[in-house]
């Protein structure tokens, strides 16, 4: 998962957006053989945004990414631009993956 192109250490600034991306991935990746090419099964995304362990907001959004998280959107659902933790899920009938990529953003 990658975080305004930066998959490392990502930052935004002040009044900026912020442009997670993620890949899709199927779930049955595990059981397969390697040079099978499996289509993820996904119909959407779950986007949490996380401050510290404490969970500030759920986004659906489109299955694949990227996704421009606005500032404002930002501010809302964090109360001030702060370090921020985004978890992706991908999702099929409501029903979310227990596995999820994350990276942490960091103000600048």
């Amino acid at each position: 998962m990658t975080a305004n192109g930066d998959g490392v250490a990502p930052t935004y600034s002040t009044g900026q957006d912020v442009v997670p991306d993620w890949d899709l991935t199927s779930e049955g990746r595990d059981e397969a053989e390697p040079e099978v090419d499996l289509e993820c099964r996904a119909d959407q995304a779950v986007l949490e945004l996380w401050a510290g362990a404490v969970l500030m907001g759920t986004l659906y959004v489109n299955r694949a990414g990227p996704y421009t998280l606005t500032n404002a959107a930002l501010v809302a659902a964090l109360g001030a631009e702060t370090d921020f933790t985004v978890r992706a899920y991908l999702a099929l009938g409501g029903h979310r993956s227990l596995d999820y990529d994350s990276v942490t953003i960091w103000k600048s």
